[in-house]
């Protein structure tokens, strides 16, 4: 037995040729027929379909198909092109003939050998299927599986499951979904008063609250830094008598008379010996 969705990401082989196929990226079932149609491989322009009649093993790790001519385009699979759909959507919701509704569609699981429909589970959602666990449907003749809603006979379903009818179970089911709810309610309304009063406490305590003896007394404030004064005048240098006489008469002072000493001894000529 597997669930489909552990055949995501499987990759299909053909056995003639030895070749890689793709990866499985969808699974298309029929519950009203309760079997496997076939199964989506690539995507965008590179999709191509497997039909269930074509495949010949459904291992744990890859599928088998005879040859790789049987992974055909969809527009040469109309079934199985009007029977996928967009896997970004919400799951179908499943309902009653008798038009109570039972949840959403979960998990789905087919016999690996002959590929039917064994069973399908219905979540209810977080809560009920954490308190109450997930509904498992078998499939019963009159189901009809629709794009967005999944409609499952009341009668066949209660003889099936042989045991308390089905509106018994599904009166239980909303039951519990709606103590639940109000209980997580009392719950988020009790954390809320708590945290108001925690809240008014903590201000209360602040505004009266008087200065510890243990504190440190603040810090005077250090003093500004002066600013630096003016720069003391420069000194002058003592001025010299010559300096004196010449701002007198206006005229340089005559400078000092120098005698050159005359070099000593003989004039030579340079090449000649003396």
């Amino acid at each position: 037995m597997r669930e489909i969705s552990s055949l995501l990401n499987s990759e299909v082989i053909s056995i003639k040729e030895g070749r890689r196929l793709g990866a499985i990226t969808q699974v298309v079932v029929d519950l009203a027929q309760g079997k496997l149609l076939g199964l989506i491989l690539g995507k965008g322009a590179a999709e191509k379909g497997v039909v269930a009649q074509d495949i010949q093993t459904l291992g744990p790790d890859v599928v088998m198909i005879e040859t790789g001519a049987l992974a055909k385009r969809l527009s040469e699979l109309p079934d199985l092109m009007t029977a996928r759909r967009d896997p970004t959507r919400a799951p179908q919701q499943v309902v009653t003939d008798t038009g109570q509704r039972l949840g959403r569609l979960g998990r789905v699981f087919i016999d690996s050998q002959t590929l039917a429909v064994t069973h399908f589970e219905v979540s209810g959602g977080a809560w009920r299927d954490l308190t109450e666990g997930v509904i498992a449907l078998p499939v019963v003749k009159g189901i009809i599986h629709g794009p967005d809603t999944i409609i499952v006979p009341a009668a066949g379903l209660s003889e099936a499951l042989e045991g308390p009818s089905l509106t018994a179970a599904v009166e239980k089911a909303a039951e519990s979904m709606r103590e639940g709810g109000k209980q997580l309610g009392k719950m988020v309304e009790t954390s809320a008063t708590a945290l108001r009063k925690s809240l008014e406490q903590s201000a209360t305590k602040t505004e009266a609250k008087p200065p510890a003896a243990s504190e440190a007394p603040a810090k005077p404030a250090s003093p500004a830094r002066r600013k630096p004064g003016p720069k003391p005048p420069a000194t002058r240098k003592p001025v010299s008598a010559a300096a004196k006489k010449k701002a007198a008469t206006g005229r340089k002072p005559a400078a000092k008379k120098t005698t050159a000493r005359k070099s000593a001894g003989k004039k030579t000529t340079p090449g000649k010996p003396e």
